[in-house]
Order: C-alpha cells, then sequence, then structure tokens
C-alpha cells in the first residue's frame, strides 16, 4: 500500500498561486536590486579622506600643548598620574578616530612614536625652567584641570574634514 501524500491541485490553488506569482517575481525583483545596491554601495564606500602629513602636524600642535600639562604637573606624582591616564585615553581616542580612515601600519608607527607620554617630558629641562613654564602657562593647567583643552581624538578628525590643513 503507498500512502504518499500527493496533493492535488485545485481551482483555488490555482488562483492563489497565479495571484501570489506577480508579487513573489516583484518581491524578488526588489530583493535583488536591494542586495545588487548594497553590495554597490559597500564597494564603492571610501574611507575617509586621510592627509597624514596633516594629521602628524595635528598631532604634534597638541602633543605640544600637553606637554606643558605633563611638564607642571611632574612636580606631584598624583598629578603626573593623572595627566598620564588622561593621555593615555586621548590616545586610545584618537585610534578610534583613525581606524575608519585605514591608515596605513607605517603611519601607525609614526603616530605610536609620536605619542609616547614620554616624549611630553624633558629629562634635561632645569628645574627653573620648570617654573617659569608653568607660570607663563598657568592659564592652560586651569584648562586642563576643566578638562576644557585640546582632544588629541578632534584634531584627528578635522583633519579628516578638512578643517586644519
Amino acid at each position: 500500500m503507498n500512502l504518499t501524500f500527493q496533493p492535488r491541485e485545485t481551482p483555488a490553488m490555482t488562483q492563489l498561486t497565479a495571484w501570489l506569482r506577480p508579487t513573489l517575481t516583484a518581491r524578488r525583483k526588489t530583493l535583488f536590486t536591494l542586495a545588487m545596491t548594497l553590495a554597490a554601495s559597500a564597494a564603492f564606500a571610501q574611507a575617509p579622506k586621510m592627509d597624514e602629513g596633516a594629521l602628524l602636524r595635528a598631532t604634534e600642535e597638541v602633543v605640544a600643548e600637553y606637554r606643558v600639562y605633563a611638564t607642571c604637573f611632574a612636580i606631584n606624582s598624583a598629578a603626573l598620574k593623572l595627566a598620564q591616564d588622561q593621555w593615555r585615553q586621548e590616545v586610545k581616542d584618537a585610534i578610534d578616530v583613525l581606524k575608519p580612515m585605514k591608515p596605513t601600519p607605517a603611519f601607525m608607527t609614526k603616530f605610536a612614536a609620536a605619542t609616547q607620554f614620554s616624549r611630553l617630558l624633558d629629562p634635561d629641562m632645569k628645574f627653573s625652567a620648570v617654573i617659569d613654564l608653568c607660570h607663563r602657562n598657568e592659564d592652560k593647567l586651569h584648562n586642563f584641570l576643566a578638562l576644557s583643552y585640546t582632544r588629541l581624538s578632534a584634531a584627528m578628525a578635522s583633519t579628516r574634514d578638512g578643517a586644519r590643513q
């Protein structure tokens, strides 16, 4: 005995199939078009424009500003730790901004070298020069403590947007 189910096509099924066929074809075409559009968009999507020279210049400007904070806060170990921790976060945030730009390994090597905290401190600077630097930049030190200083990540983003050249 053969118990295999064989559906019979009824007139209602024929009508339903005929009614759905254009809809299914249209959906397939729409999905195909959407898939092709997304694929083309991904293929032609470009990383944000990256000007390595401008990025390195912006990095040097922020390093120069931050050098004042690191030097003046180096007198107190707790303040120096604050400056180091803050700089570490600045570099991390800047790297997050750089990632979508798809930087070259050579650029990232230069960036890493330029942003090492040890570059912020001059071991040969005389104490009298440190005191003079701190007195001349007292307003900058207040800005740092108020977290109102130039952000490395913002400097990186501004080069991408063409605001800083």
